[in-house]
């Protein structure tokens, strides 16, 4: 025996899937299908099928071309921009994070280890050899 959604349920279904059985996930159409016994569900049902076919009936026809010409000759056309600008913020974003780098580089303490070297960002320098 299969389970009977609640009303939400079927409902949120129907709006989520349409009246098209074949388009609802197995387990939602087999309870669906076990559901429409019952005249509540089944009269939800007449309702979005109803819907349906008016929204399917539907139509608008297409503008009159002069209506569409004189749309596209009012709409406002776009200057080209240069190129100047974007390149300016992509050079300012990339000599912020290269100075940001040095910037954390030099900032970062040296680490000092037993054997007497010191880790730098840069790599491990050894005392000794100054």
């Amino acid at each position: 025996m299969t389970n009977r959604p609640t009303i939400e349920r079927f409902r949120g279904w129907l709006d989520a899937y349409g009246t098209h059985l074949p388009h609802w996930p197995a387990t939602a159409r087999t309870e669906a299908s076990a559901a429409l016994a019952d005249p509540a569900y089944r009269a939800i049902w007449d309702d979005a099928v109803a819907l349906d076919l008016m929204l399917d009936s539907w139509s608008v026809e297409a503008p009159p071309a002069a209506l569409t010409a004189r749309i596209e000759a009012a709409a406002p056309r776009h200057a080209r921009r240069p190129l100047l600008w974007p390149l300016l913020a992509a050079a300012a974003a990339l000599s912020g994070a290269a100075v940001g780098t040095v910037a954390a580089a030099a900032i970062t303490p040296p680490t000092q280890h037993a054997d007497d070297t010191t880790n730098t960002a840069f790599g491990v320098l050894d005392r000794e050899a100054e």
